[in-house]
């Protein structure tokens, strides 16, 4: 199926592993130039660039910093003339009990979920409405958005919610300007981010999936790629459930 991708650029945040490097990767696969925000390695940027003989430019960008959002941006223009699709992906997943959280890391937590996925859209959304882009922002969310943790993630699954909700709203206010917003909500995947978890709960985790199987980064990406093409140009305020049936709504 051919997605309409050729030629368009996107901006993906926490781009250099797990679902970030897959998101990358199938964007770069269809033809997209790539926007690699990364916080701690780029060279994902040169692999993909030579694969695929498309342009990936690596941007060292801290999501919980404005003025480094602002300056991500900023090379986007400068590089590609602009930028058509916004993936919010960047994230962090710690592992603690209620009642042992930190208020420090209750607020770093929300900060990086969910404040960070406001700065970028916002950005963003002025972007498009400004040069009259019909362009696409997709938040990555998580299943623990609908059902709250269930390993312990509490901070997380709330800053998720929230950014669901905001992923709404914003696909209500841009949608009379071609602007769609949606959201993809991955279950468990097999990524650096959830070794840990998986070397102590997988078979809970299958246990529970109904297709019996821990999915790859590279499933949920496909999902993140159909939505920011043309093909999903009549969709907006979605939210994919991308989870092996763990989560059926």
């Amino acid at each position: 199926m051919e997605l309409g991708l050729s030629g368009k650029t996107a901006v993906v945040t926490g781009g250099s592993s797990g679902l970030g490097s897959a998101v990358c990767e199938a964007f770069s696969a269809e033809g997209a130039n790539v926007l690699l925000g990364y916080l701690s390695h780029e060279l994902e940027a040169r692999r993909l660039a030579a694969t695929y003989s498309v342009t990936v430019i690596p941007v060292r960008v801290d999501v919980r910093e404005a003025e480094e959002i602002d300056a991500m941006f900023a090379a986007a223009v400068e590089n590609f003339g602009g930028f058509d699709i916004l993936v919010n992906n960047a994230g962090t997943w710690p592992l603690r009990k209620v009642v042992d959280i930190g208020d420090e890391e209750w607020e770093e937590t929300i900060r990086v979920n969910l404040t960070s996925g406001f700065l970028t859209s916002k950005r963003a959304a002025t972007y498009f409405l400004r040069e009259m882009r019909a362009g696409r922002i997709i938040n990555i969310v998580s299943i623990n958005a609908f059902q709250g943790s269930t390993q312990g993630h509490a901070h997380y699954a709330a800053a998720k919610g929230g950014l669901l909700s905001f992923t709404f709203s914003l696909a209500r206010e841009v949608a009379p300007y071609g602007i769609t917003v949606n959201a993809v909500c991955p279950g468990m995947m097999r990524t650096p981010m959830n070794e840990a978890v998986l070397a102590e709960h997988e078979e809970d985790y299958v246990s529970r999936i109904p297709l019996r199987r821990i999915s790859t980064p590279g499933e949920v990406a496909s999902s993140v790629v159909f939505l920011a093409s043309e093909k999903a140009s009549y969709i907006t305020g979605s939210t994919l459930n991308v989870s092996g049936g763990m989560v059926m709504r």
